[in-house]
């Protein structure tokens, strides 16, 4: 039987609680934002594909990888001086407006939508390759569904939690 730590048996409700902390945990929280970029770029490369053959379109990618990575450093070691690049002010209150542009916490990261303005592939000023389109695709539906098959795994934990604890 789970007990809290002053070893008396959890009530239901309190079963409910850690449960839906377990959910809300960084883990799940990084899980559903990692779901959502990929979601985004999933988007954005289909969008390529669909435009491969438009004059002047540019390719899109979606970045989030180094907010979320930021965001997951700075909530395991929230004072270290390694979170502070050179030239960065530094945040002294979660209240505070956070000057630096990156994500202080999971919920702050925001994907963000980029044009490719730098390579072209054609004449016509279309940057898309669809071969390489075609290869990252590949590789984010794969990351898409070993997020999804560990967003799985976290809710069935969460069940259990809820269903075998008496």
């Amino acid at each position: 039987m789970l007990k809290a730590h002053c070893m008396r048996p959890l009530h239901k409700a309190e079963r409910r609680v850690f449960a839906m902390d377990l959910l809300r945990s960084i883990t799940g929280d990084a899980i559903a934002k990692a779901l959502d970029g990929e979601t985004m770029r999933h988007k954005a490369l289909a969008s390529n594909l669909a435009n491969a053959e438009t004059p002047d379109y540019h390719r899109q990618d979606v970045k989030f990888e180094a907010q979320l990575a930021y965001a997951l450093n700075k909530m395991r070691h929230p004072n270290a001086t390694a979170n502070v690049a050179k030239g960065e002010l530094r945040v002294s209150d979660p209240r505070h407006i956070n000057p630096n542009g990156r994500a202080a916490s999971i919920q702050e990261v925001s994907p963000q939508v980029e044009q490719d303005n730098d390579h072209r592939y054609r004449n016509d000023g279309n940057s898309v390759d669809v071969e390489s389109e075609l290869v990252m695709l590949t590789k984010n539906t794969q990351r898409y569904l070993a997020l999804a098959s560990l967003n799985t795994r976290l809710k069935a934990s969460v069940k259990t939690v809820l269903t075998n604890i008496s």
